[in-house]
C-alpha cells in the first residue's frame, strides 16, 4: 500500500475558551512525522497518530484538521475518508508548512461550551462570555456547530439575568455569529434571542444600545436580502 509521510501536531483544546486553542492562534505540540496509509480511513489511523504525539484527546473525541499556517488555511477532514481520497478532493498539499492537527471534534468542544454557559458560576461565566467572540471569530465551523446545537438558546438563558457587562459580551458573541449566513439563519429561528435583542434597545447603557443596534441592522438587512433571493457564506 502507498503511504503519505505527513507532519503531525496536536492542539490542547481541553479548554475551548482558551484563545491559544483556536486554530489561528494555536500553540501546537512539537511536530512529528506520521505515515498515513492509503485505503485506510482516517478514523482508523487517528489512534496511531495520537500515540505518536502523546495527544491528550480521547480517540473517540478526536478529529483531524488540515492546516497551513503561512496562509491561515484550515479544513476539518472527513474521518471516514482516506488520504488518497482527500488529497484530490480538497486539493491538499503537504509541502512547506502544511500539517495535520489532532484536536477535539467540533461537537465535543461545543458541548463543553454550552455546559459552561448553563452551569458555571459568575466569575467563570464572565471569562467564558468574554472569550466567545474571539473563538467564534477564529473558527467559522465552530459557529455553525454551536448554532446547530441550540447554542443560541444557551446564550438566551444567560442573557435573562445578565448585567450590562454580560449583555455586552453576549452581544459581541451574537454579533460574530450573525456574520455568517448559517449563524443568521439560526438567529431567525431563535425567537427568544430576537425578543431579547429588541428589549435591549431600551437599555439605559449607551454601549449596549449601540451593540444591539449594530446586530439588528445586520438582521434586518439579511432578512431583506433573503426576501430578494440573496445568499452567501458571510452576511456582511
Amino acid at each position: 500500500m502507498d503511504s503519505f509521510d505527513v507532519q503531525v501536531q496536536y492542539i490542547d483544546d481541553s479548554d475551548p475558551f482558551n484563545v491559544l486553542a483556536t486554530i489561528k492562534h494555536a500553540e501546537p505540540s512539537p511536530p512529528s512525522r506520521y505515515n498515513f496509509v492509503s485505503g485506510i480511513p482516517l478514523c482508523d489511523q487517528i489512534a496511531g497518530v495520537k500515540k505518536t504525539l502523546k495527544a491528550p484527546q480521547k480517540t473517540d473525541d478526536a478529529t483531524f484538521v488540515y492546516y497551513r499556517p503561512s496562509v491561515k488555511e484550515y479544513r476539518y477532514l472527513d474521518l471516514e475518508a482516506d488520504m488518497e481520497e482527500l488529497i484530490p478532493e480538497y486539493n491538499l498539499s503537504f509541502d512547506g508548512d502544511a500539517v495535520m492537527l489532532v484536536r477535539n471534534k467540533l461537537s465535543v468542544r461545543v458541548h463543553t461550551i454550552i455546559e459552561t454557559l448553563l452551569n458555571e458560576e459568575k466569575n467563570k461565566l464572565r471569562q467564558a462570555l468574554f472569550s466567545l467572540k474571539r473563538i467564534f471569530q477564529d473558527d467559522a465551523e465552530l459557529v455553525v456547530e454551536f448554532v446547530d446545537n441550540q447554542g443560541l438558546d444557551a446564550l438566551v438563558s444567560v442573557a435573562r439575568d445578565a448585567d450590562a457587562t454580560f449583555q455586552q459580551y453576549i452581544l459581541k458573541a451574537v454579533g460574530e455569529i450573525v456574520v455568517y449566513v448559517d449563524g443568521m439563519q439560526g438567529l431567525i429561528k431563535c425567537n427568544e434571542m430576537i425578543q431579547w435583542l429588541y428589549q435591549l434597545t431600551t437599555s439605559r447603557f449607551k454601549m449596549v444600545i449601540k451593540a444591539v443596534l449594530d446586530t439588528l441592522v445586520l438582521f434586518v438587512n439579511f432578512a431583506e436580502s433573503s426576501t430578494e433571493g440573496g445568499n452567501g457564506t458571510r452576511t456582511g
